[in-house]
């Protein structure tokens, strides 16, 4: 299915990759819905797409569990026959397990896993009514294992994958799909953004990760989203030699957790 003509629902939307895939998608001559919590950013990204008049800007809150559904139904009926969503928000931690708050561990599930699954229900009922749509999930390489700062993103991930996967046979016979997305070291602005402990722990979330600055553009990581939606796959891995732990894992996870703890050293 060639994403051209459709009516996307992207979360996210205002940087990084989500913004990249706005306009990737745009350019299709695709019918956009941008959300994220920042309305001015969404705005200025619809005004640099093709046709900005076609898009509209819809703010959300993942965290906020107490009217998130009701907003996203609002959504779904405003914008009638929504063919895909893409869920790409979410946060990151820069941070030690022992060291992060337990209601920063809560705002990764609430965000990352709670948030998703919440558009997701909200959406599939006009979908299978429809017998027709798309979820593409934006999840990470650290939703298939974990690496030192990253244990409740890496939760929130692993969680994702579980959910999707299960529910991709719920909804098989509905003519729905669902793709995992799972990048590696991408370009944003994700370190600097990420939830990290309140005292100081040298690990200041204002400063990029060195890998991350070194990741891939965040245009080619949306080409490569757009390419799997395209092709309908269940689940894709992004990036660059990162990649390999993925068969690692699968193989040799002991030989993988052994170099995990030697690059932490």
């Amino acid at each position: 299915m060639k994403l051209k003509n459709k009516t996307i629902w992207i979360t996210g939307a205002s940087s990084g990759i989500g913004k990249s895939l706005a306009h990737q998608l745009s350019l299709a001559g695709n019918k956009l819905i941008l959300s994220s919590r920042n309305a001015e950013e969404l705005e200025k990204v619809r005004s640099d797409l093709k046709n900005p008049e076609l898009h509209s800007v819809e703010a959300l809150d993942l965290s906020d569990n107490s009217s998130l559904f009701f907003q996203a139904q609002g959504i779904v009926e405003r914008h009638e026959g929504i063919d895909v969503l893409i869920n790409n928000a979410g946060i990151s931690q820069r941070s030690l397990a022992l060291e992060i708050d337990l209601e920063d561990e809560r705002q990764l599930m609430e965000i990352n896993f709670f948030g998703t699954l919440t558009l997701t229900r909200s959406i599939l009922p006009s979908m299978i009514k429809r017998q027709n749509g798309q979820i593409v999930v934006v999840s990470s390489l650290l939703g298939k294992m974990g690496i030192p700062g990253r244990a409740g993103y890496a939760a929130s991930k692993h969680a994702l994958h579980g959910y999707m996967d299960a529910l991709r046979t719920e909804v098989c016979g509905e003519g729905i799909s669902i793709t995992l997305a799972c990048p590696g070291y991408v370009e944003t602005r994700i370190s600097e953004n990420a939830v990290q402990p309140k005292h100081n722990s040298g690990m200041n979330q204002n400063i990029k990760v060195d890998r991350t600055t070194r990741g891939m553009p965040p245009e080619d990581c949306a080409k490569a989203i757009i390419e799997a939606s395209e092709a309908r796959k269940e689940e894709v891995y992004i990036g660059g030699p990162e990649k390999l732990a993925v068969i690692g894992k699968r193989f040799s996870p002991k030989l993988l957790n052994k170099l995990i703890r030697w690059k932490k050293t």
